[in-house]
């Protein structure tokens, strides 16, 4: 009995072990709101992002109670990797106003997070049950709930851009500093006529030698205020980058609009996309 009570001991010390490799149970929608705000269902085919909105409450409800209803367990964040293309997505909002946002794919739930969840749902159908919006669907994988979590394993939830310069019409775009997730940009207006630009940037990686814009892990928004630049002058602005996560080490570049401001240039209705480059080691 002395030889088998120690395995015995260990046998039961490794049974909590193994009930956490499993993961803790969640309701994927807890908390939601759903007659205050709509809910948006999306579809995302590898081209293209697709989106219905659900108004009626009973509906929205039944959504939710049905994914509440999911015996969902979280695994390794990882597992986001098998979420793969065509998925859906659903977007709607918690009681303190917030919005909350889930993608679906192969049996896997991604959070806004980054935390991933299993649970098996039939999301294709409950799309499917909804007439299709008017509006224009967006292009590209970009808009697409949590694509900032799944551009890493798949760039189609990026969006590819074309070249784009740091200089056109005496108006540039450089990088001056970089430090602690803020870069500042300064633009210099060589031209004879003043520019204007706004809060507003995105931020591109090369990948593969191709550049593409970045989704964001966190909501940002910005002020509708225009910043004026003088003839000969130059001024900066802040780019906080902390939205976008931790970023890998490779080569990035920041894209700002601006445009002339004067009425008599005859370029006064063009926008022009400037980026300044800089890399990380």
């Amino acid at each position: 009995m002395r030889k088998i009570i120690p395995v015995i001991l260990c046998l039961t010390m490794l049974l909590p072990l193994c009930s956490c490799e499993q993961g803790k149970e969640i309701k994927l929608l807890e908390n939601t709101d759903y007659e205050d705000g709509a809910t948006t269902l999306y579809y995302f085919d590898g081209e293209t992002t697709y989106y219905k909105f659900v108004f009626d409450t009973d509906e929205e409800k039944k959504i939710v109670e049905s994914i509440n209803e999911l015996k969902a367990r979280e695994v390794d964040p990882s597992k986001a990797k098998e979420i793969t293309i065509p998925c859906y997505g659903i977007s709607t909002y918690n009681k303190s106003g917030y919005e909350v946002k889930l993608t679906y794919g192969n049996g896997y739930w991604l959070m806004q997070d980054g935390s991933v969840y299993k649970a098996k749902y039939d999301l294709a159908s409950l799309y499917d049950s909804f007439p299709p919006e008017d509006s224009d669907p967006y292009k590209g994988g970009i808009w697409f709930p949590n694509s900032a979590w799944l551009g890493p394993y798949d760039v189609r939830f990026y969006r590819k851009e074309s070249d784009m310069p740091a200089e056109k019409d005496g108006m540039s775009l450089s990088l001056v500093d970089l430090k602690d997730k803020n870069a500042t940009v300064r633009f210099t207006n060589n031209s004879e006529y003043e520019y204007v630009f706004g809060e507003s940037y995105s931020l591109q990686k090369l990948i593969d030698g191709e550049w593409y814009t970045l989704s964001t892990k966190e909501d940002i928004c910005f002020n509708a205020l225009g910043y004026h630049v003088d003839p000969g002058a130059s001024r900066d602005m802040d780019c906080d980058l902390t939205p976008y996560g931790e970023l890998d080490k490779g080569r990035y570049r920041i894209a700002k609009g601006c445009f002339i401001f004067r009425e008599d240039s005859p370029k006064q209705d063009e926008d022009t996309m400037l980026v300044a480059e800089f890399e990380i080691k």
